[in-house]
């Protein structure tokens, strides 16, 4: 009989997976965010992916324009306990 060769287990290749996804984390670079933080309640500082830094007004009109569905009042509370409102995705 000729010689069969065997399937490895399913515990082999979840291994062999886990390996693979471990070192990919060494190979792949980590994600850059856009941030937006507030700057003493007077405007708003974007920080870009590239650390260029742009300065917009204190606005709805600028959430708004960034495409941000929140109500500036409702940041109001917010504000006063974080800098920073959250890394999102800004167009710019």
């Amino acid at each position: 009989m000729a010689n069969l060769k065997k399937i490895p287990s399913p515990i082999t290749i979840l291994m062999v997976v886990i390996i693979i996804a471990a070192v990919a984390t060494w190979l792949v670079p980590a994600g850059r965010y856009t941030t937006l933080s507030v700057n003493d309640n007077k405007s708003f500082a974007v920080l870009s992916a590239k650390g260029e830094t742009t300065t917009l007004p204190f606005t709805q009109k600028t959430l708004d324009s960034l495409q941000i569905k929140i109500a500036l009042k409702v940041l109001q509370p917010v504000l006063s306990e974080s800098r920073y409102l959250f890394p999102a995705v800004i167009n710019l």
